[in-house]
């Protein structure tokens, strides 16, 4: 979960980081596009890239290309500056490091030699991004500290409170909690002046996890119940779900169950209303971890299965989307190949058909290893699941089994057994202790007296008698007077008889 709190956190600086396009991607088409060659144009293919990065990224990449190539025509350093920067986002985005890298600094090269302060700052941050996503943090924190003292220099407030929380993050992530929790309230300060509550939320959030990982469990749950509350106030229904599941497994983990339950709970049912499968996944998966605990295994099976179902599920989208990425970018490479093929169809036309011909092949054999991947995936899935069941069926066989038996020695021989029960020794055992009435009567029923003659000895009604039962077997977690006793007998309050 860690990592999943972590990565939705640099997406997120990732975009405040980029330039707002002024085009919605849904408004972009491609019909007829032919943006005019000045920077007009380089501008309009800037925008067009960025509109389009996280819903067709092979075609933003197209558009970036050919913004670069009007730049360096034109003489434009600016356009092509910007657009490298986009670029290197497009393929972070799209999880291609390596290349996104690379567009990152040959950016970060032309704003140096433009000495243009904000681009700089821009990149330093978008290749600190890169370095934490490869695990290297040193370079990872060099770079951000440099964006930092840019914003700092150009009094950037929103840059400085994005850097604070980057090098929060890597300080957290070497366990320096101490530090990495200064640097978000500094990053916090900041947007509580500004007013941006969103971003306040989710400091707050941050601040939660450090403490969650140093132990402080009293103030997370504080910072998590603030950005609850806040996110709810700003409408932020996603965030809500991520902090509702932190809380909730925090809670778990401290044996808060109820309440746990209770955050789970409402996490999962935002989580489906949004359609947000990372959340469902993780509110299943705590939930399975929650009832697993209260040693409720069969509900704790299937919040699991369903954890399970919903990453396959995530995982065909994912699958679904290479596929759609890979024939978009076969179509694009197809559709140059054919260009190229009509201006040189007099020179090889035959070399021509022969590599098509191969790019069909290569894409068919990826298609075919993928489906074959994730069939293979699918059915060991199945098969771990079908496990699973049977040794909780068996498990649950040799639990009845185990009860019948000893329901029938103590049933049979009730001389065998004589029940000592002392209320502060019982009440070490169980969650919610017995009251004096209640330790009373479970003394008279181990002495093998009917529910009238304990009512007659106590002199109560026998109504209240089986009142008082009901919250004895609730609070022993039994359903009847025999299991009362095996289970004060497996707390070693029953001692053999002479």
């Amino acid at each position: 979960m860690k990592a999943f709190r972590i990565r939705f956190v640099l997406l997120l600086m990732l975009l405040l980081a980029a330039p707002n396009s002024g085009v919605s991607a849904d408004s972009i088409s491609d019909s007829g596009l032919r943006p005019s060659r000045d920077t007009a144009g380089v501008r309009e293919y800037f925008r067009l890239a960025a509109g389009l990065t996280h819903k067709d990224p092979v075609q933003a990449i197209e558009y970036a290309e050919k913004g670069i190539r009007l730049s360096r025509e034109i003489d434009y350093p600016q356009g092509e500056a910007l657009l490298l920067k986009e670029l290197g986002i497009i393929h972070m985005y799209s999880g291609k490091l390596d290349t996104a890298l690379y567009y990152a600094i040959q950016a970060l090269s032309l704003f140096e030699k433009l000495k243009d302060v904000k681009g700089i700052a821009a990149a330093y941050g978008n290749i600190g991004i890169v370095y934490w996503y490869q695990h290297n943090f040193s370079k990872s924190l060099d770079y951000y500290n440099q964006a930092l003292q840019a914003y700092t220099k150009l009094n950037d407030s929103d840059g400085m409170a994005n850097q604070y929380n980057n090098i929060g993050l890597i300080y957290s992530e070497q366990k320096k909690y101490d530090e990495a929790i200064a640097l978000y309230e500094r990053s916090l300060e900041i947007y509580l002046r500004s007013g941006n509550l969103r971003a306040v939320s989710k400091r707050y959030n941050n601040i939660a996890i450090v403490y969650e990982e140093k132990g402080d469990f009293d103030r997370a749950m504080e910072y998590y119940n603030k950005a609850i509350k806040l996110r709810e106030e700003t409408g932020d229904r996603n965030g809500m779900v991520i902090s509702l599941n932190n809380l909730g497994d925090l809670l778990s983990k401290n044996k808060k169950y109820a309440l746990a339950l209770e955050y789970l709970d409402k996490s999962l049912s935002i989580a489906k209303e949004l359609g947000f499968l990372d959340g469902q996944k993780y509110a299943y998966e705590y939930l399975g971890n929650t009832y697993e605990r209260l040693k409720e295994y069969e509900k704790a099976l299937e919040y699991h299965r369903l954890s399970v179902l919903v990453e396959d599920s995530m995982r065909n989208i994912e699958m679904d989307r290479q596929m759609a990425e890979m024939e978009a970018r076969y179509q694009n490479e197809k559709k140059q190949k054919e260009i190229a093929r009509l201006e040189l169809e007099n020179k090889g036309q035959e070399a021509a058909n022969y590599r098509i011909t191969l790019w069909l092949i290569l894409v068919s054999a990826c298609l075919l290893g993928l489906f074959l991947w994730f069939n293979a995936f699918r059915q060991k899935k199945r098969r771990q699941e079908a496990r699973l069941q049977e040794e909780m069926r068996k498990y649950t066989v040799e639990i009845e089994q185990l009860r019948t038996n000893i329901a029938e020695i103590i049933v049979n021989r009730p001389s065998l057994f004589k029940v000592s029960l002392s209320k502060d020794e019982l009440n070490r055992y169980l969650l919610d202790p017995l009251t004096d009435r209640e330790t009373e009567i479970l003394r008279k029923i181990a002495e093998g007296r009917s529910n009238r003659e304990v009512a007659e000895l106590l002199f109560v009604s026998e109504n209240t008698v089986k009142y008082h039962l009901k919250n004895i077997f609730l609070k022993l977690d039994v359903k009847n007077r025999t299991e009362a006793l095996v289970k004060a007998s497996a707390m070693n309050l029953i001692q053999a008889g002479a």
